[in-house]
């Protein structure tokens, strides 16, 4: 088995800490959709995420919880397996100050 860096572990163990501007704090709520491939894959991206919910990696929770929601897609490798992606890449609408 490899080795894990600190910062990982420390991911793992006590989650991800955000550190804010404190002169803007955090950044208001979004809820993004869905990309149109995990809405054309639906049956392959519900069975995903219930391997995740069942491997205890991701767990259901209330919408109203969520500070910030990212969209769900689905990629395809040269032989057409479907893979489940998050997509982190979220841009903020704002201009930047």
């Amino acid at each position: 088995m490899g080795t894990l860096c600190a910062l990982t572990l420390s991911i793992i163990t006590s989650g991800y800490q955000m550190e804010w501007d404190p002169t803007k704090g955090p950044a208001p709520p979004v809820h993004l959709r869905n990309h149109n491939s995990a809405g054309a894959e639906t049956e392959f991206v519900t069975s995903a995420v219930m391997s995740g919910v069942a491997a205890g990696i991701t767990a259901a929770c209330d919408k109203s919880t969520l500070r910030c929601t990212l969209p769900l897609g689905v990629a395809y490798n040269q032989v057409g397996k479907c893979r489940l992606i998050w997509d982190g890449q979220h841009h903020s609408m704002s201009t930047p100050t």
